[in-house]
């Protein structure tokens, strides 16, 4: 017959955390008000430095707002990003992010059809080093004339999965910070 060891702690974690939150509650929400404006300018950051075509507008980043509410003595709520400021502002938020329609499709632009405008610089054409590579911006008109033909799927940027766990990071740090003291 084996013989089964049982290990009981002697302490309770949650009285542990609850310990050294409660104590260094004032120092705790002023590094998490910090580290919320940190992960909304990342996100931004990372949104321009990312994007896979020059000519950005720079709406999408500019469209991921920061929003607080340091309420009590209690609690801090930060967020990053408004779905409902998103989808009014930056419709292709999801797109970029994921690289493909929230149906699970693989998003081409305009399906693929052929997209009246013109690329922004000089005379409206692409630059003949940049032809046909999808890095040059395009601007769609309603008139027909010059345009293009989307061959290429939207790739992921994943930038809501980087800042998450960069934000992970953060956190694990800022909590090792707080309980050394």
């Amino acid at each position: 017959m084996t013989k089964v060891w049982r290990i009981t702690p002697r302490f309770h974690e949650r009285e542990i955390v609850n310990d050294i939150i409660h104590k260094n509650w004032d120092s705790l929400s002023a590094e998490v008000m910090k580290l919320g404006k940190t992960t909304h300018d990342y996100m931004q950051k990372y949104i321009n430095k990312n994007r896979k075509r020059s000519g950005g507008t720079g709406n999408l980043a500019n469209s991921v707002n920061f929003f607080l509410d340091a309420g009590s003595k209690s609690h801090v709520f930060w967020g990053v990003g408004d779905l409902d400021i998103l989808n009014a502002r930056a419709k292709e938020w999801y797109v970029v992010n994921y690289g493909k329609t929230v149906a699970g499709i693989k998003y081409i632009p305009y399906w693929g059809n052929f997209a009246p405008g013109y690329f922004r610089g000089g005379d409206g054409r692409p630059k003949a080093k940049s032809a046909g590579k999808g890095r040059e911006g395009f601007s769609k008109t309603n008139y027909m004339g010059m345009g293009m033909f989307p061959k290429n799927p939207i790739r992921p940027m994943h930038y809501i999965q980087t800042t998450r766990a960069k934000l992970t990071r953060d956190l694990r740090i800022l909590f090792t910070k707080i309980r050394k003291g």
